[in-house]
């Protein structure tokens, strides 16, 4: 009888593990997986462009070690509150990567009507597509002194 029991329980922890975990993406933190996939869009900027993220203000994104290890030398920054101005205030002496989490779509919306020449993407999440992960927004610097609120 306990013999049985223990197969039982142990047949329903590989099921658990190898089935029904990997299909929920459990193991799939969104906040790591921004911070990864953004490193290909923010480290070109170098010393020319400055980063600014629009997320949900509980959640810490820039203090993540990501953005520091593959974009070191890139200015980044917080732009939660999306105004005209707001944004005419920001420094024009570089280009500007905008890149907003799914939630902030409206923010970065606004911010795409206001700067009309800047290069809009979606991404969407690696191994749930149907959902987006974050919109980006690259602006240069001609565009950003071009602004008027």
């Amino acid at each position: 009888m306990l013999l049985i029991f223990v197969l039982f329980i142990g047949y329903q922890n590989v099921n658990f593990y190898f089935y029904e975990y990997r299909d929920g993406h459990y193991f799939e933190d969104p906040t790591n997986e921004l911070t990864y996939e953004t490193g290909a869009l923010i480290a070109p900027l170098h010393t020319n462009g400055r980063f600014y993220l629009i997320a949900e203000p509980s959640v810490p994104f820039l203090s993540f070690a990501n953005f520091n290890f593959f974009s070191p030398d890139v200015e980044k920054a917080y732009f939660n509150e999306v105004t005209p101005q707001t944004l005419a205030a920001l420094p024009k002496d570089k280009d500007a990567l905008f890149i907003a989490t799914a939630a902030r779509q409206t923010d970065i919306e606004l911010l795409a009507r206001l700067l009309p020449g800047g290069e809009w993407s979606e991404v969407r999440r690696r191994n749930q597509p149907d959902q987006v992960l974050f919109y980006s927004l690259k602006v240069k610097k001609s565009d950003l002194q071009a602004f008027k609120p």
